[in-house]
């Protein structure tokens, strides 16, 4: 999935989504019927920011090695991208 903020800098990014991660967190998965707990969400997300001359695919690409970096670093977390 992908989510777009029109004029957000990667900072207030990175909250917003971190911000998600936290309310997921807090939740847990519920057996339909007898609504009985069967395990918790969580979230890994990379973040990048459009940067003027960038294309898409390169926006997407630096979000897509943030969110591998997520993963890596254990999930659960929001990597923001080092090349902004």
């Amino acid at each position: 999935m992908a989510v777009i903020m029109p004029n957000t800098d990667l900072k207030d990014s990175v909250k917003v989504i971190e911000n998600i991660r936290q309310t997921l967190e807090k939740n847990r998965l519920k057996r339909k019927g007898d609504g009985e707990s069967i395990g918790k969400v969580t979230l890994s997300a990379g973040v990048a920011s459009f940067k003027r001359g960038d294309t898409v695919d390169a926006v997407i690409e630096r979000a897509d090695q943030s969110l591998y970096q997520a993963k890596t670093n254990g999930r659960n977390q929001v990597v923001a991208s080092s090349a902004e």
